[in-house]
């Protein structure tokens, strides 16, 4: 796991959480729990930010491609500790763009990462077994992208 403090530009962090209200997007509830997501590879808002995702681990072989979701996780909810089953998903960067006030913490085998605003972390969710403890305070929201 890589954690990268300051890795998304602060005055970006309200404008990405804005795209939560754009009607484009389409919700879908994650089979794993409370949490709920959107696909923002193709929102037109999200282009219009000119945002470009680099790979974060530079000894990985170049991607085809990427796919970007926001995803929220209301007040007490959590993820239990799994492996993902991406089919051809080699990295994924999580960026925090609100954390909760307590708990909300993703732990990547037994290392936290505990992000504040903007930070980020990568692993590969394919290898690495990973978590998320319970959400207290606030909706934590994060956007997920993952490389091909």
């Amino acid at each position: 796991m890589i954690v990268t403090p300051r890795w998304l530009p602060l005055y970006l962090v309200p404008e990405l959480l804005k795209l939560r209200d754009d009607p484009s997007l389409v919700w879908i509830k994650r089979r794993s729990g409370p949490y709920h997501g959107a696909q923002l590879s193709a929102c037109p808002a999200l282009d219009t930010l000119g945002l470009t995702f680099a790979h974060p681990f530079a000894f990985t072989p170049p991607v085809n491609t990427q796919r970007v979701f926001l995803l929220c996780a209301p007040e007490g909810a959590e993820i239990k500790a799994h492996v993902d089953d991406h089919m051809g998903v080699v990295v994924q960067r999580i960026v925090m763009l609100q954390p909760a006030k307590s708990g909300g913490i993703l732990m990547v085998g037994d290392v936290p990462a505990a992000l504040q605003a903007g930070d980020a972390c990568a692993f590969d969710p394919n290898r690495q077994r990973h978590r998320v403890t319970r959400v207290e305070g606030c909706e934590r929201i994060v956007l997920a992208i993952q490389y091909f």
